[in-house]
């Protein structure tokens, strides 16, 4: 009776041992996939923001003067049939700015008028317009001026080229920054994560080794501990995920700005990348430690 007593109450500290165990796994690979996760998050925030300022920068196409109405429909025409024009709602971004309106807001900006100190107004008439971010490149440029030049009624194109050379420029250093770091993360996420599933199969081994005793194959052993490890990595980048969506959710609070940086499609496939990553490591570090196991000798095991 007491020897059965004395069994009874060895048999919940295990339990607990081996609850606690599971918790820690988790919560290590969770923490470290979030770090992993938050770097390729930001990634995608700076190519989103770059491209957001790209989606807002205006060509100015300045028109001759004595350009007639008649003359101003046709320009908007062609604007709106070229390829390179983004469109708002299934509609050219193109607005015209008439010089007198051009010239209101200029005397708006310096607090002074102008056309009286020069008895005439020399702005010109104008179309702005927004091209694709994509096309934000020198060599696509340089097409899209000579392609607008050759319009008749056009007089000048302004593309503000240094700003946009300079945004391409801070974006690929900022996005080339975050890739060797993520990619410094990465590799520490893989040890930990190796290193944690190690400790924890460390527990295991005279288990495995009295399974190999009795006749199990090498594969049958690694099965259960395998598919163990691949759940709770795939549970450790779901429950990653979930901290990053809530992460946002906050700064999103914080900084309303940050909202238009937000792409949902981008946030689920880091979440999946994450799940995935997650469940990979997990199996292709359980093999390795219990192919270790397994070849290790009897003595080495004490």
């Amino acid at each position: 009776m007491a020897a059965k007593n004395k069994k009874n109450n060895r048999k919940p500290p295990k339990n607990k041992s081996s609850r606690l165990q599971l918790i820690n796994v988790v919560v290590s690979i969770t923490t470290a996939l979030f770090m992993l996760g938050l770097c390729g998050l930001l990634v995608l925030q700076t190519h989103q923001l770059g491209r957001l300022i790209k989606e807002n920068l205006e060509v100015q196409v300045f028109l001759k003067r004595g350009t007639t109405a008649a003359q101003q429909q046709q320009v908007k025409e062609k604007l709106s049939s070229k390829s390179f024009v983004s469109k708002n709602n299934q509609q050219p971004a193109i607005t015209f700015v008439s010089k007198e309106e051009a010239a209101r807001q200029l005397t708006e900006k310096v607090e002074e008028n102008f056309q009286e100190l020069l008895n005439d107004n020399p702005l010109h008439d104008a179309f702005l317009l927004k091209i694709k971010p994509e096309l934000y490149e020198k060599s696509a440029l340089k097409k899209i001026r000579a392609e607008l030049e050759r319009i008749p009624e056009v007089y000048e194109v302004s593309i503000v080229e240094n700003m946009i050379k300079e945004i391409n420029d801070n974006v690929a250093k900022i996005g080339l920054f975050f890739l060797v770091f993520g990619g410094f993360i990465m590799l520490t996420v893989f040890m930990l994560i190796d290193h944690i599933i190690k400790i924890s199969l460390f527990a295991q081994r005279l288990v495995i080794r009295s399974m190999q005793l009795v006749g199990a194959t090498d594969a049958f052993i690694r099965q259960p501990f395998i598919k163990q490890f691949a759940v709770q990595g795939g549970v450790s980048g779901a429950l990653a995920s979930i901290l990053l969506w809530l992460f946002l959710q906050y700064l999103q609070l914080q900084v309303k700005e940050l909202a238009s940086l937000y792409s949902l499609s981008h946030f689920v496939v880091l979440s999946l990348g994450l799940i995935s990553l997650g469940a990979l490591v997990g199996v292709w570090s359980t093999y390795r430690a219990t192919n270790k196991y397994l070849q290790m000798p009897l003595d080495a095991l004490y």
